[in-house]
């Protein structure tokens, strides 16, 4: 390497000493080739300290240097992709579909095929243009990108797929005069996203892309180059593949995904000379416990007239973790005594915000069953840990850890790092259910929040109550179902619940889902005794903000649940707000 001897070394006290630099010795091969060079590769490390490695393809020469910028990129906290588990192709743009977000559309929505999707190019997001009009979508409606750009994208035409699908197609008009096409052909184009068709400079130099859709995924397969306009041009990039040992699938808005193909290789060659290849770079791959395949190593040749040249592969390690679980009991003593799973109940939360974990500890059995919660934090090993002993006047129903506001509206509300927590508390005289949000304090170790107050309704039934008789038929005394003198009669029960924590509107803040439970009750009718039981399933949608003091209870809807249903909150689809998961024999049902 040459060496400017008047810039200033950059590397200043770390260079190695000529003693260290005589100490190193370069590793074994990787292969048994006798071609010179290596394969081209760049190490990274992304802001987010990723591991990114990028292994750009080499292309044959085109028109003015027009040349497609093609690479094999790995980046250690992606996924499984179409290159391997953490490997992509760089270099292919397209238009995808992305939710729309509360802080830039007013409403948080997932990916569903309707009229609140929105677009992404390359990963930055349309909004419709500053000072025109148009409906996001539509046909003729220009868009630019959030972050600044002089970039104008037009949507054109109607999705075949029908009207929820979107535009046909995509026009993207470069400031340098360059413009780009998207998701003009039926292959190129899918539900989710539409992928480049061609790129074209001012003077009608093109890059020319095609795509084979297999199960509602679009892969790239060539890309041509060399021409002007739609000509075949003259230099070709080919993708091959293989079928996938684990398939990825997903449903998106009901829609089945599968991707069954992985990357086996990339070939760049002369259009009309497929066995003459510049240059290949085959892949190799292995499979771990789960069955995903990770890349293992990449292998660079050439081949002319049926001579086949290959350098030494490029080879890749991955750890492999072992599949059992580990941890390590951290002992403590806690003030309060005979503590079991038989008796007593804990919620965990970071209650005091040192980025530890908490616990709020309860008694479930006995006379002071629900009727007080120490909260311990700050735990110590092997020490005592003292925790605050809080008393309840009257039992509660359960303790739920939530996200909260502190503040009024005097001073302004403000999202709280720390979790504060939410007793819930039935009144049988009136069937009142309150729910009442407390938080740590320093002071005194808990501080009273907010307050809501609801009555749910009360199961109901009404029937005419029939007496039973006793009677005389001949010589024998019988019983029998009066007709006459029916009693209007009137069942009620309180309805228990069970309470559901989540983020469940998107806003930030914890919501709760009460979801009755069944409810089994008993009557007579006449001389007969019957046994039934309402089911449960009506759920409730109960928002905790404490800046809405009144309207915060909605119905929700209608679960179908058993009494031996698992019900789970988790954000299935992905567009932050809680779905729900109920589990039962044989079948998993999502309510989103």
């Amino acid at each position: 390497p040459v060496v400017n001897k008047n810039t200033p070394d950059p590397i200043g006290n770390n260079r190695l000493s000529s003693q260290d630099r005589q100490s190193i010795t370069p590793s074994a091969p990787t292969g048994n080739s006798s071609e010179a060079g290596i394969t081209e590769g760049n190490l990274t490390v992304s802001l987010s300290g990723a591991a990114n490695y990028t292994i750009p393809i080499e292309v044959l020469p085109g028109i003015k240097g027009i040349v497609p910028q093609i690479s094999l990129s790995y980046d250690s906290q992606s996924g499984n992709n179409i290159a391997g588990y953490g490997w992509s192709v760089s270099g292919l743009s397209s238009i995808t579909r992305i939710p729309s977000t509360k802080y830039h559309d007013g409403i948080p929505d997932p990916v569903d095929f309707d009229n609140l999707d929105r677009f992404a190019l390359d990963g930055q997001r349309l909004r419709i243009k500053n000072g025109t009009s148009g409906t996001y979508g539509a046909n003729g409606t220009v868009y630019e990108t959030e972050i600044f750009s002089t970039t104008k994208v037009t949507s054109f035409g109607v999705s075949p797929l029908g009207t929820i699908y979107g535009p046909q197609y995509f026009l993207v008009e470069y400031p340098d005069g360059s413009k780009a096409q998207y998701g003009n052909h039926l292959e190129s184009r899918s539900e989710l996203k539409w992928s480049i068709d061609y790129w074209e400079n001012p003077q009608g130099i093109r890059i020319n892309y095609s795509y084979a859709k297999f199960l509602n995924i679009s892969r790239i397969m060539r890309i041509n180059y060399g021409a002007i306009g739609a000509n075949p041009g003259c230099n070709t990039i080919y993708f091959h593949y293989k079928k996938r040992n684990r398939y990825e699938n997903a449903y998106i808005g009901g829609i089945p995904f599968t991707e069954a193909y992985i990357l086996s290789y990339i070939q760049v060659h002369p259009t009309n000379a497929f066995n003459s290849h510049y240059r290949k770079y085959s892949l190799t791959h292995d499979s771990n416990s789960l069955g995903y395949e990770r890349l293992t190593r990449i292998t660079e040749s050439s081949a002319c007239e049926g001579t086949v040249k290959s350098r030494n592969p490029t080879v890749f390690t991955y750890d492999d973790t072992p599949d059992t679980l580990f941890y390590n009991p951290i002992a403590t003593n806690l003030s309060a005594n005979n503590i079991s799973y038989k008796n007593a109940a804990t919620v965990t939360g970071d209650f005091n915000g040192d980025g530890k974990t908490d616990i709020i500890l309860y008694p479930t059995f006995g006379s002071d069953a629900r009727k007080k919660y120490w909260l311990f934090t700050n735990f110590q090993e092997n020490q005592y840990n003292i925790g605050s002993e809080i008393p309840v006047p009257e039992s509660f129903d359960e303790i739920v850890p939530v996200s909260w506001l502190g503040g009024s509206s005097s001073y302004g509300y403000k999202l709280m790092q720390t979790q504060a927590w939410t007793l819930i508390k039935t009144n049988p005289s009136d069937n009142t259910t309150t729910f009442s949000t407390y938080a740590a304090g320093t002071a005194s170790p808990v501080y009273f929040q907010d307050r809501k107050s609801y009555q749910f309704p009360k199961f109901s039934f009404r029937y005419d109550k029939k007496p039973c008789a006793i009677g005389l038929k001949g010589p024998e005394l019988i019983i029998f179902n009066h007709t006459a003198n029916a009693i209007p009669t009137e069942i009620t029960k309180e309805i228990p619940k069970t309470y559901l924590s989540g983020d469940f509107n998107g806003d930030g803040l914890t919501d709760l889902i009460a979801v009755d439970k069944s409810v089994p009750y008993s009557y007579r009718q006449g001389c007969n005794s019957y046994n039934n039981q309402r089911p449960g399933g009506q759920s409730y949608f109960i928002n905790l903000d404490k800046r809405i003091p009144s309207g915060f209870v909605n119905n929700a809807g209608q679960l179908t649940i058993t009494n031996y249903s698992i019900i789970r909150v988790v954000d299935y689809n992905g567009d932050g707000k809680s779905d729900i998961l109920v589990f039962d024999s044989g079948k998993v049902t999502v309510y989103t």
